[in-house]
């Protein structure tokens, strides 16, 4: 089971938009339910591990991204077993769809709360840096920190925002040598 916004979802669902006449039933193939029904006593897995599509889920999320893709406005439905339906949040269908859209094309994703503390070796991890830089970088005040005991932990918010600020002044750094280069002929 997986809970989503107090609701709980079973696997083996169907998938089906308001404003779209087709329903998609995932219930031979599982792509749906390969992503829902990984629950452990710490929380979903999808908060710990990245979740990629098994070799024979592909084919499925490819029909299901595009049958998203052509879903013009309008809400989503999530239809249970026994045909009970409750309606899906705008917020959930984005990020169901944004799944997918991963998924089929073979790439892994990972759901992190945006609260979630991260390690030192997460956070580097996650920005693709060793853990020494990082810890530079945490020193210098690049990003903001707590101790909790003699461990570092990050928001995982505070990553994220320095992610964009790095790749703002990357994109900026990129555009000044490309003016430079203009300048000077090459």
């Amino acid at each position: 089971m997986f809970r989503l916004h107090g609701y709980m979802v079973y696997p083996l669902c169907t998938v089906s938009c308001t404003r779209g006449a087709d329903r998609i039933r995932q219930q031979e193939e599982g792509a749906v339910s390969a992503m829902l029904e990984n629950k452990t006593e710490q929380g979903s897995l999808a908060e710990r591990e990245p979740i990629a599509a098994r070799e024979d889920e592909r084919q499925t999320l490819v029909r299901v991204e595009a049958f998203l893709r052509r879903q013009r406005g309008g809400g989503a439905r999530l239809v249970g077993p026994n045909d009970e339906t409750i309606e899906l949040p705008d917020s959930a269908y984005r990020l169901l769809k944004a799944v997918i859209y991963q998924l089929a094309r073979d790439n892994a994703v990972s759901i992190v709360p945006v609260h979630k503390q991260l390690t030192t070796q997460q956070a580097a991890d996650l920005l693709n840096i060793s853990r020494p830089y990082l810890v530079r970088l945490l020193e210098g005040g690049e990003i903001p920190y707590e101790r909790v005991g003699s461990h570092r932990r990050l928001k995982f918010g505070d990553v994220m925002a320095y992610r964009r600020r790095r790749a703002k002044a990357e994109e900026a750094a990129l555009d000044e040598l490309l003016e430079l280069g203009d300048e000077l002929g090459l």
